[in-house]
């Protein structure tokens, strides 16, 4: 590996991180308000409480817990289950992306009305 290459990783990293430390603090801010949030591009996703972001040798680790719907549409109350997500070197930026759109989304929404 070239001296520059390991440059542009490290720096990629780093910017990588920033952006995982942001998203983290928009999960802090909606586990202290107690908000979850959803994935708007389908009609019928769960709700979903995410766990703080770990970013690690180039792979990003989400756990999270979901709401199962079947056992709510049943009218059995609200189940949680736990579930994770490991997203590798091609797909860090894809997973980024999609958590902070819906973090972002939540918390704007909190700041704005209050709930």
């Amino acid at each position: 590996m070239s001296i520059f290459l390991g440059a542009v990783i490290q720096k990629n990293s780093n910017a990588i991180q920033k952006r995982v430390d942001e998203i983290n603090e928009m999960i802090r801010i909606a586990k202290a308000n107690d908000l979850s949030v959803t994935d708007k591009s389908g009609t019928w996703q769960p709700l979903v409480k995410y766990n703080l972001l770990k970013y690690t040798k180039g792979v990003l680790y989400a756990t999270y817990e979901e709401e199962n719907l079947y056992y709510y549409a049943k009218g059995k109350g609200r189940k949680w289950e736990k579930k994770s997500e490991r997203y590798g070197k091609n797909d860090v930026a894809y997973g980024l992306k999609y958590i902070g759109a819906m973090y972002r989304s939540a918390v704007n929404h909190f700041k704005k009305y209050g709930y």
